[in-house]
């Protein structure tokens, strides 16, 4: 980006906001532009794809407009993972951004990648409980819109699929699941909570363990902090679960926050609390 482009940004009212949200606004905004102070402007303007993994969807449009990045290639895998998805996300394509991959229904067929409806109170993957469904005892796959573990599965035949496990024995029987949609077929659990759209776009909704239930409600630690990192004054928030002497409706919200340095006191605050 241009340092003419760069300065043009700076300094923007935010309409409505009290003047402390305004700066602090003006302040996230320009977290991304700095960025262009540690290389040439002119040869940044050249790059024309950005490949990566963990781009927060708050800041997805400012770094690829800010920076005119005209396709981000965010993907998901793991180290000792068996798959992985993808997302091309051009710049104009304003729905592909802030979603971890996409795929359609071939690709998903071809890849054999499923989401299991899931039981955050147990950690498990639910399965079939009517003894007269023919799926009785296997897995129950996640609904267009419902979160559910993200499953790889683990093919005989073709080795770049074989999960071959962590020093530990224990731990690497724990993550291969038996049986899951068909008898006598095997799974990589990923550990991750994944949501897929009717578009066939995939977005991470928390890590298994991190989501909580709270009145009987699901809780995404994620989406939480991401909805309260929103605010202007916020600089970044983690939250989880906490457990609430005498209530047994599951765990409580609590958030912990930091606030950015033009209103370290939190009083800009006051009127959202």
């Amino acid at each position: 980006m241009s340092p003419a482009k760069k300065n043009a940004k700076k300094d923007l009212p935010v309409a409505g906001a009290a003047p402390a949200e305004a700066a602090a606004e003006s302040t996230k905004k320009e977290k991304v532009q700095d960025y262009s102070d540690v290389v040439d402007p002119s040869k940044f303007e050249k790059v024309r794809l950005a490949i990566g993994n963990g781009l927060r969807p708050e800041v997805w449009c400012d770094f690829q407009d800010g920076f005119g990045v005209t396709d981000v290639l965010e993907f998901y895998s793991a180290t000792e993972g068996n798959g992985s998805i993808f997302n091309l996300c051009n710049i104009e394509d304003k729905q592909a951004r802030g979603k971890i991959g996409r795929m359609g229904a071939i690709l998903k067929k071809g890849t054999g990648h499923k989401l299991a409806r899931f039981d955050l109170e147990r950690e498990e993957p639910v399965r079939t409980a009517d003894a007269k469904s023919k799926n009785f005892g296997l897995l129950e796959e996640a609904a267009v819109g419902e979160a559910g573990e993200l499953l790889i599965e683990v093919k005989a035949k073709d080795k770049t699929t074989h999960f071959k496990g962590y020093t530990d024995g224990k731990a690497s029987d724990k993550k291969v699941i038996e049986d899951a949609f068909r008898k006598g077929d095997r799974y990589f659990r990923t550990g991750d909570l994944l949501v897929r759209d009717a578009m066939g776009f995939y977005s991470f909704v928390d890590r298994i363990g991190d989501t909580f239930r709270w009145k009987g409600e699901n809780v995404s630690t994620t989406e939480v902090s991401e909805a309260v990192g929103s605010h202007a004054l916020i600089e970044e928030a983690n939250v989880y679960g906490v457990k609430v002497p005498g209530c047994d409706d599951g765990r409580g919200c609590m958030a912990a926050i930091s606030l950015l340095s033009n209103d370290a006191h939190g009083h800009g605050l006051t009127p959202a609390l």
